[in-house]
């Protein structure tokens, strides 16, 4: 019976025992509910937060897509910053726009019930780059000064300068009925294009004719005839023609790429195609030189005497060359092709015949000097930040376009052509309208 007794108070203890930990499992269960209520509305006010700063953010990128806000007048490193509500007055956002270069950032913080988040976007500001024809409707326009003293005549056209600007020909010039004009114009200082890398070598197979081709030089010797018959881009190293060469397009445009260029006999250019493309007649050749371009024969004049000079096609032959020297036109060379130049020194000479344009991006501290002249020109000459000088008897058919036209001297007849109206001239952009696109977002 006492053993019975002694089993019997053993049962308090241990229902004690039991009872504190299920009271204290309890409280442990009843603590951990209560944390995870709390932690899932942190969670639910935050991720509220956050779409709020998202949208806030948004909600400005899209005044600067749709055109509601413009930051293209604000210069670099501007800041700006927007406060609103998204949604109800519960969601208060502040949104700090900034800009560097051509990216503008917005950062916007958003507060809902006593919780901050924040969310950033990026976005382009893109300018569109428009090859759009110039108004080139004067005889001449130099920008700074037109100056002289030589007998000038000028027909069917009038000749013009900023409103800052002079002109000082006085009495011996004529002009057959045109105007002198004050008015400021926009005429864009060109751009080479660049040179393409990575062209192929020209291919042995594509040469016809009678020439040697080695260690990437072509030569094509006195009264001899080399034909490239160009299936894709290419280059080489030099070409030194005494002869006649003609480069085939194939019907389609190409690019060749040539280290120097030595030319004292005749170089064409011939198969292209019509193009549907109303502002590409003809197929084209870039013909991109890097050092020397040596002009001492017929460039593309592709005509007999006697023929019209509308049949020329200067059109499929664009030249760009990077060489650092003074580069000319001699008085015994044709030549048809738009000629674009570096910031070099040039002499043109317009005796044997000229159609077509050049272009120069030289700065005033360089001189484009054109002599000569005959009834076999069609050209206008396109350096608006150059000295430009006409003299020795100088005759054109075309435009002038300069920074300074200074001196006229001698006897000058500059006759204006207006095929050069409207015209369109490689390399020369102006901007367009102005857009932005959403680049990326960002979660801080």
């Amino acid at each position: 019976m006492k053993k019975l007794f002694n089993r019997k108070g053993m049962i308090l203890p241990f229902v004690i025992i039991v009872g504190a930990i299920v009271i204290m499992t309890g409280t442990v269960l009843l603590s951990t509910g209560v944390l995870d209520v709390k932690g899932g509305n942190f969670v639910e006010r935050d991720t509220q937060a956050y779409f709020s700063a998202r949208s806030a953010a948004e909600a400005v990128a899209q005044k600067l897509v749709k055109g509601g806000v413009s930051f293209l007048a604000k210069p670099d490193g501007y800041t700006e910053t927007f406060t609103g509500n998204i949604g109800d007055a519960g969601y208060t956002y502040t949104a700090d726009v900034s800009k560097t270069g051509k990216v503008i950032k917005i950062r916007a913080v958003a507060t809902h019930k006593n919780v901050t988040d924040e969310a950033t976007v990026y976005v382009d500001e893109i300018t569109a780059v428009v090859n759009d024809k110039l108004d080139v409707d004067l005889a001449v326009y130099g920008e700074k000064i037109i100056a002289g003293n030589g007998t000038v005549d000028i027909y069917n056209g009038d000749i013009a300068t900023s409103t800052t600007g002079s002109v000082t020909l006085g009495s011996n010039l004529d002009l057959h009925g045109g105007l002198v004009k004050k008015v400021d114009l926009d005429y864009p200082t060109p751009v080479m294009d660049p040179a393409p890398t990575g062209l192929a070598a020209l291919a042995a197979g594509t040469l016809s004719g009678d020439y040697t081709y080695s260690g990437g030089i072509l030569s094509i010797a006195n009264n001899k005839t080399c034909t490239i018959s160009l299936t894709g881009d290419a280059s080489l190293t030099k070409i030194d023609n005494k002869g006649t060469l003609r480069i085939n397009l194939n019907g389609a445009d190409k690019k060749l790429r040539v280290g120097s260029i030595t030319n004292s006999g005749n170089i064409f250019v011939s198969g292209e195609t019509a193009n549907t493309d109303p502002n590409d007649t003809f197929d084209d050749l870039k013909l991109y030189i890097d050092t020397v371009f040596n002009i001492n024969g017929d460039i593309n004049w592709d005509i007999n005497a006697g023929d019209p000079l509308a049949n020329l096609k200067p059109q499929r032959l664009i030249i760009f060359d990077y060489g650092t020297e003074s580069v000319g036109i001699n008085s015994s060379n044709k030549f048809c092709a738009y000629y674009h130049v570096g910031d070099v020194d040039m002499t043109v000479n317009g005796s044997a015949g000229l159609v077509g344009q050049l272009v120069t991006n030289s700065v005033a501290n360089h001189l484009i000097t054109y002599t000569g002249g005959s009834t076999n020109t069609r050209f206008l000459i396109y350096a608006p930040d150059a000295n430009f000088k006409m003299s020795g008897n100088a005759t054109l058919e075309g435009a002038i376009i300069a920074k300074n036209v200074d001196p006229i001297i001698g006897t000058a007849k500059i006759t204006y052509n207006a095929m050069f109206d409207n015209v369109v001239i490689d390399g020369v952009h102006r901007e367009g309208a102005t857009h932005y696109e959403v680049l990326r977002w960002e979660e801080d």
